[in-house]
């Protein structure tokens, strides 16, 4: 690695000029919204266009492009504020991506060392976890929901992750503590609704997620439609559904979230749904999970045909991808098949 994140231990922390190297290893800036597609930076020395252009790479799976693009922001940027902060995590990601852990953990700790930053905590939890670090990882997390007590998003990630890794009981034990959070916004309600969603408290997520909506939160129309479909009522299901779909506000993002969810729920009508909707915006930051996790969807489903097209497009687009290539030939042999039966 050329020009690596800066390394903070306490004992460094004792003058001005190791601040000011801190300072600079948090400087990481973007890439110009106009520049199209990675491969084509820009030739200025502009800390936004480089931000722009490092995020174009990482939706584009060019996370080696992507970690040049924020350490060229790293040297433009004259100041640290929110978003310095922020792109920093989509280089710990890139680090992540490129399976680089040493340096996504010098990430995370460069920011924790700078300014207790509670989402770099939560994200080094989530590394930490991965690693098989329980403990260190269990810190991590209450390090972040101390330092930001009404981010509601902590709660839930921190509820996904444990999850995942079949901490049940851990996992709503964190849920529980974010629905324990006071305040009475659309912000509050939506948040807390999902919480109860996720409890399978359908009663109140329902009272909840409706106070949301009148408070102008469109996507509890997501949480809405789930529960709906949970409890059997397919048509009201579809009504809350359609409302998310079709609302301006909902964006690539939330999109591929509700892609997500509803894949893991093994509801993979709805994940294609979400996942169709999600592919082809400008704003998408992940376009090569979600072409995997579409392709995934369509075969679940039985449609081998579709899934053969849209992994085409993901191998012409993500070429370097073996597997991928494999998969593509066996989906091939599958439409063969379909096409016999058909006969």
């Amino acid at each position: 690695m050329n020009q690596k994140m800066i390394r903070i231990t306490q004992n460094k922390i004792k003058n001005n000029k190791i601040m000011k190297h801190i300072r600079r290893g948090l400087l990481i800036s973007a890439v110009s919204l106009l520049l199209v597609s990675c491969g084509k930076a820009a030739e200025d020395n502009d800390e936004q266009a480089y931000r722009s252009y490092g995020i174009t790479c990482m939706s584009q799976g060019n996370y080696e492009e992507a970690v040049k693009a924020f350490q060229k922001a790293l040297s433009a940027a004259h100041s640290v504020g929110d978003m310095e902060l922020d792109i920093n995590l989509y280089l710990a990601e890139s680090y992540y991506r490129l399976n680089d852990i040493d340096s996504a953990l010098e990430t995370y700790d460069a920011l924790i060392s700078y300014n207790d930053y509670a989402p770099a905590y939560f994200q080094r939890g989530n590394l930490l976890m991965e690693q098989g670090r329980t403990d260190e990882a269990l810190s991590d997390y209450n390090q972040a929901i101390q330092k930001d007590k009404k981010n509601y998003e902590l709660y839930i990630g921190i509820y996904e992750t444990l999850k995942n890794k079949g901490q049940d009981e851990r996992a709503r034990d964190y849920l529980q503590k974010g629905y324990e959070q006071s305040g009475e916004k659309g912000r509050d309600h939506f948040y807390k609704g999902r919480i109860a969603y996720y409890l399978e408290e359908y009663e109140n997520a329902v009272s909840l997620l409706k106070q949301a909506i009148e408070q102008d939160y469109v996507e509890a129309n997501f949480y809405l439609a789930m529960i709906e479909k949970a409890l059997g009522e397919n048509e009201a299901a579809e009504t809350y559904l359609n409302a998310y779909l079709s609302s301006d506000k909902v964006d690539a993002q939330a999109l591929v979230h509700a892609g997500e969810e509803t894949f893991a729920n093994k509801d993979y009508e709805w994940s294609i749904r979400f996942f169709e909707g999600a592919k082809d915006q400008k704003d998408l930051l992940d376009r090569q999970n979600v072409l995997k996790n579409l392709t995934v969807a369509y075969e679940k489903m039985g449609d081998y045909q579709k899934a053969k097209e849209i992994l085409e497009e993901y191998v012409n687009e993500f070429p370097k991808d073996d597997e991928a290539a494999a998969e593509l030939q066996f989906l091939k042999t599958r439409e063969g098949l379909q096409t016999e039966d058909t006969e």
